[in-house]
């Protein structure tokens, strides 16, 4: 039988933990720093674009990403700009902070949501983030009704080649970059979706 990935961070002795971790000691003992200034304007400044509310909830975002990887918070951030303004760099940022073992992007949604049946869908396994990269309002069209199925799913069914299929529990978190605004279609009463307008404060 396969062994299914299971993150937790609270140790249960009847569950055995595949989670490979971040990749940075978390035993050692916390540190008091000051702000990262540099980061809070990047978070403030250009992602949020001086939106005091928006920062501070991509700032929990954040925290929450590390604090509870074994929760999915069933939201997708869109970042919508020009080309450098920060939307690549949030993405690296989270990636620095779970490990690349632990994200995945790409171009094409189906990749990761084959409309396929029997479709592989291998890069989804063990992923906390994953990043839609360049994303069009031809592919939201496509896709939106699978993506929306996927925010809030409780279970991924990996199809890798060559193995028999199985199921790990959904903690993936879906960004969507795009230059154009609105790469998905809105529908009245979303609650799925957070879009946000990168600034070009920092540009170049």
């Amino acid at each position: 039988k396969s062994i299914l990935l299971i993150f937790t961070m609270i140790y249960n002795p009847y569950v055995f933990n595949t989670f490979a971790g971040f990749g940075w000691d978390a035993a050692e003992p916390a540190m008091e720093i000051e702000r990262d200034e540099m980061f809070h304007d990047f978070i403030y400044g250009n992602i949020a674009n001086g939106d005091l509310d928006l920062g501070n909830w991509l700032y929990g975002y954040v925290a929450h990403l590390i604090q509870h990887p074994e929760e999915n918070p069933e939201i997708c951030i869109i970042l919508y700009g020009g080309k450098g303004t920060g939307k690549d760099t949030f993405f690296q940022i989270l990636q620095a902070l779970v490990n690349k073992r632990h994200t995945f992007t790409t171009r094409k949604i189906g990749d990761i949501l084959p409309q396929k049946e029997g479709g592989f869908n291998s890069m989804l396994k063990d992923k906390l983030v994953v990043m839609f990269n360049e994303t069009e309002g031809k592919d939201g069209v496509q896709y939106i009704e699978d993506l929306k199925e996927f925010i809030t799913r409780k279970d991924n069914s990996i199809h890798d080649k060559f193995c028999t299929p199985y199921n790990q529990t959904n903690r993936c978190r879906p960004l969507i970059n795009s230059n154009k605004p609105n790469p998905i279609p809105f529908q009245d009463g979303q609650r799925r979706f957070i879009q946000l307008q990168t600034s070009a404060k920092h540009k170049g």
